[in-house]
């Protein structure tokens, strides 16, 4: 009976994800990053992994890895770097005769996500497990590393997906909507200015684009040929103060040539 109201439960969230379902103040990953450029090692099981629950998640996603799949050359399109993460094989104990017994398994990912007009996000992750080290069975320890190695990448990538789906949420879900009539500026009240401000409701990831958008509006634009400046620095005249030079240890003029 437990078995079967466990498995009940587990059918029925999977019919709620499928159907759209969502906590509220969050969204899926489709809904903020619906396209993607992903690169990285294309053969590598991390990189295979998060390309699968990405397009599971339902993003349309560009690799490159293949001739149909070429990456998106539109601005627009936010790019994920997934590099090959790294793993250590720490010795943790040892048995009275100096032999191995317990390893820890540590891997780690630093994989960057590119926003048009923002700097780059870098999204670091690691999981540490420990497995045993069973003497005259080496096949069955290595078997077991290459198990607990393809979890442990499975796992580094449904967090990276939950990560990704965090950008979707609403930056500040529970401020107030502004109405039309707090939209309007009138000549003879001067409360009613409207500021220039975030809008409410926004997404982390629409909340990065205005700020870019705001930062490239207040920032000073520069020309060329103000930059270069060479000329007018190299080939200006500069005069130095005349002045008589004095040496740092000259001798007073009252001293005699015997030194007295």
């Amino acid at each position: 009976m437990k078995h079967s109201g466990i498995a009940c439960l587990g059918l029925g969230a999977l019919l709620l994800g499928g159907c759209g379902f969502t906590i509220p103040n969050e969204t899926q990953v489709k809904g903020a990053l619906p396209e993607l450029n992903v690169t990285g090692s294309c053969r590598s099981p991390y990189f295979r992994a998060v390309t699968a629950k990405l397009r599971l998640a339902g993003v349309k996603v560009h690799t490159g890895c293949e001739t149909t799949d070429p990456l998106s050359k539109d601005p627009q399109v936010p790019s994920l770097t997934v590099p090959e993460p790294g793993v250590s094989v720490p010795l943790m104990s040892v048995n009275a005769y100096q032999g191995a017994i317990e390893y820890n398994m540590i891997v780690s990912t630093a994989s960057v996500l590119t926003v048009p007009g923002h700097r780059p996000i870098l999204m670091r992750n690691a999981i540490t497990r420990a497995y045993m080290n069973k003497s005259g069975r080496a096949l069955a320890t290595a078997n077991e590393f290459e198990s607990m190695l393809n979890e442990t990448y499975d796992e580094l990538a449904r967090q990276l997906m939950i990560r990704l789906s965090y950008l979707g949420r609403q930056s500040d879900p529970g401020s107030k909507v502004p109405q039309p009539s707090e939209l309007t500026e009138s000549s003879d009240d001067p409360s009613s200015k409207v500021t220039d401000q975030l809008p409410a409701g926004m997404s982390l990831m629409d909340a990065l684009r205005y700020q870019a958008e705001q930062e490239q509006k207040d920032a000073q634009s520069v020309t060329l040929e103000e930059l270069q400046n060479a000329p007018s620095i190299l080939d200006h005249r500069y005069e130095l103060p005349k002045t008589a030079p004095k040496m740092r240890n000259e001798a007073p003029e009252n001293v005699s040539d015997e030194g007295f």
